[in-house]
């Protein structure tokens, strides 16, 4: 052959070897060689396209099973395309776009190794089983309802086929196209317990043990179906709902489309019981509950052949009141203010014995869980300590017949809120400065019972205490915030009676004019600042300290001022920074003190211009040179002297340099070699008070190695 051979690939079976081809594929090659068995292979869709798997590598050609490098002739273009070896030996070959098996799954195609032997291979992806109709059976077919399994069977075209060397992998999803789930078994047949309700596909991978070639059915449509439990019977009234001694018809609402012969009933105030057994037997019966509650119930199903079904509903399906007659209330209503008391009275709809015992409940639902209320009587006053919509229980046991009845309202019989009515107060609103009192009066009735009071940031707590007692007290907030009120009433033979504020009903504020600024701008270090305390507190025996942080958590420094501290007073902050200030105020006649402290920072202070000067600029001199030092310091009388001293660090400790009568100083043979910041003190003669000021950073340089004097 002389030109390109062209191959149309369409052998029946047959695996060739091509003997003494040179060639490479595309090159002129002729083909001469034996049919052989043709090799099982998996057709695989990957996010790039289909592939080729061939997984038994026992089945090949001796060469291509020690090849290095293999590729693959797939069309009619010539083109190799580079066939990729597993670790387990297996060869995967990537299919062009159009290139597919036959009908019978079945595809030829030409491989070729590093030493251009070539192979003639025709691979058979059909499948292992071929099924019948319909592929899979599922046993029952009509659906399920959750907690029943289904047998799944595969139904193969040929009754007699040998299985025997095939394993099943099945798996289930929601949709044709995945996530598949695994389903436990590997024969042809399994059973299966859904785990909800839902329609579900089916997947089954037949596996031959032998060569680890596989292929996959996937079902078209949904096979199995599994039914919503929450209605597994009917009921009439369709509601469900019959008060104690009423009797409710119950028909069973399965799935399975053959009736079964046999029907037991149970029910359970759980899901999850015990179930107690229904006397009465069959698809349809009626049924007297012996107490109040809401029902669960269960189904056993018993069909003429197979095993018997389970049914449990998800939902109560059965709810039985008759505490809404049986159980009064005074007020009828039932709604209160926290701290009042409700009469519970028990009704019951039969004559009960003079000596039987009862026991009360209250829960947040007609289910529970039911918390028990003090007092064993017929009739009981219950002030409830929690703010809710509460149900009533009341149990009765007769002594002497040992029996017992529970009623249980299918209502709300008991609202409780807090209510800001329960206190007055003067100012109102309560709108305060830190600082202001608040007259706080309780009014509810309260002779002869102690109050004590108590308030919080929220409704739940936790509260603290307030010092006083009495239903009228005068309250004074140490902290900023909005705080709600309690009155807890004891004593004069009473339950103790809780009254707790619906809203925060008093509102207190860091005043941001409590502390005023003079000038109210930033400042440069060596300015002064008034600071005025404009405070809600009045008097002529209130004494004020001020002091200054960095936080406004502390802390503090005192204020350096030429004054003592009075209600205003000058303050020359030491540094630059941001600075919160505090002033204590103390009455010395009432012995209070309070404190007011900047909602934010207050004082600004920046070094430039630099407060500090030097010369040399900058200040880097040997430890026997000599550094002038200055400042921009403006004194603010004329009775001022000056004194300078060193540290390695702001905080200090500082060692003295030396005095001077002008705001100026050179130091002179340092003697040791470090970097120093320089303190500033600024001496007023006539109050032998001070002023202190320390350089923001590193002022002067002193090293071993330099001698520089001073420059003028």
């Amino acid at each position: 052959m002389n030109s390109p051979v062209r191959f149309f690939l369409s052998l029946s079976t047959g695996l060739l070897l091509l003997n003494g081809c040179d060639a490479h594929l595309g090159l002129n090659t002729q083909f001469n060689a034996t049919q052989q068995s043709e090799v099982r292979a998996t057709l695989l869709n990957t996010t790039n396209g289909q592939v080729l798997s061939l997984p038994d590598p026992a089945v090949l050609p001796a060469g291509l099973r020690t090849a290095q490098t293999i590729t693959a002739l797939l069309d009619n273009s010539g083109t190799p395309y580079p066939v990729t070896r597993n670790a387990d030996g297996s060869l995967a070959i990537p299919l062009p776009a159009g290139r597919a098996p036959d009908s019978n799954g079945k595809l030829g195609l030409i491989l070729s190794d590093e030493n251009k032997k070539t192979y003639f291979i025709q691979v058979n992806t059909g499948p292992l089983l071929r099924l019948g109709t319909p592929p899979i059976q599922i046993t029952p077919a009509q659906g399920i309802l959750p907690g029943s399994r289904v047998e799944l069977s595969l139904n193969p075209a040929d009754s007699q086929a040998d299985l025997s060397t095939l394993r099943f992998n099945w798996s289930s999803a929601a949709s044709a196209q995945g996530p598949f789930t695994p389903i436990s078994g590997s024969g042809s047949k399994t059973t299966w317990e859904p785990p909800q309700s839902g329609n579900y596909y089916l997947r089954v991978e037949t596996v031959d043990s032998r060569t680890n070639a596989s292929t996959v059915y996937t079902s078209p449509v949904a096979l199995v179906n599994v039914g919503d439990s929450r209605r597994i019977a009917t009921s009439d009234p369709a509601s469900g709902a019959i008060r104690l001694g009423q009797v409710i018809k119950l028909k069973a609402a399965l799935p399975e489309s053959a009736p079964a012969q046999r029907y037991l009933w149970s029910a359970s105030q759980s899901p999850v019981g015990p179930f107690q057994p229904i006397t009465e037997e069959g698809a349809q019966i009626n049924w007297e509950p012996k107490q109040a509650g809401s029902y669960y119930l269960r189904i056993q199903a018993f069909p003429a052949q197979g095993e018997p079904g389970t049914y449990t509903s998800s939902e109560a399906l059965v709810l039985v009141s008759e505490a809404d007659n049986a159980i009064v209330t005074d007020p009828p209503s039932g709604s209160l203010i926290r701290g009042e008391a409700v009469r519970l009275s028990a009704v019951p709809p039969t004559e009960v014995a003079a000596n039987t015992n009862y026991r009360w409940f209250y829960g947040s639902t007609p289910q529970g869980p039911f918390s028990p209320i003090n007092g064993d009587t017929q009739s009981i006053n219950w002030s409830p300590e929690q703010t809710g919509e509460f149900y009533l229980r009341v149990r009765l046991f007769d002594p002497q017949t040992q029996q017992e009845r529970t009623f249980t309202g299918s209502k709300v019989g008991v609202s409780v809120r807090d209510s800001d009515a329960s206190f007055e107060l003067s100012p109102q609103p309560a709108t305060l400065v830190r600082g202001q009192a608040v007259k706080v009066k309780l009014t509810r009735p309260a002779e002869k019972r102690t109050a004590a009071w108590f308030y919080a940031t929220s409704p739940q707590g936790p509260f603290t205490s307030i010092a006083g007692q009495g239903t009228e007290i005068n309250w004074a907030p140490s902290l900023s915030g909005n705080y709600y009120l309690r009155a807890e009433l004891s004593g004069n033979n009473l339950p103790k009676s809780v009254f707790t504020s619906a809203t925060a009903l008093v509102s207190v504020a860091e005043s941001s004019n409590a502390i005023q600024l003079e000038p109210n701008r930033s400042l440069s270090l060596g300015e002064g600042v008034k600071l005025v305390a404009n405070t809600p507190l009045k008097g002529d025996n209130l004494r004020y300290t001020w002091s200054y942080s960095s936080a406004p958590t502390g802390p503090w420094t005192a204020v350096q001022g030429l004054a003592a501290h009075s209600q205003s007073t000058t303050w020359y902050p030491p540094q630059s920074g941001s600075f919160y200030v505090k002033v204590d105020v103390a009455d010395t006649a009432t012995a209070t003190r309070m404190s007011f402290v900047s909602a934010t920072a207050l004082v600004f202070v920046t070094d430039t211009p630099s407060f500090f000067q030097t010369s040399p600029t900058p200040a880097t001199i040997g430890t026997q040179g000599a550094v002038t030092l200055s400042t921009r310091f403006t004194p603010p009388g004329a009775n001022f002297i000056y004194a300078w001293s060193y540290s390695m660090s702001p905080t200090g400790p500082f060692t003295a340099i030396g005095g001077s009568q002008q705001p100026e100083i050179t130091w002179k043979q340092p003697g040791v070699a470090g970097n120093y910041y320089i303190k500033f003190d600024a001496i007023d003669t006539s109050s032998q008070r001070f002023l202190s000021f320390i350089s923001s950073n590193t002022l002067v340089f002193v090293s071993e190695s330099q001698t520089s004097q001073p420059r003028f």
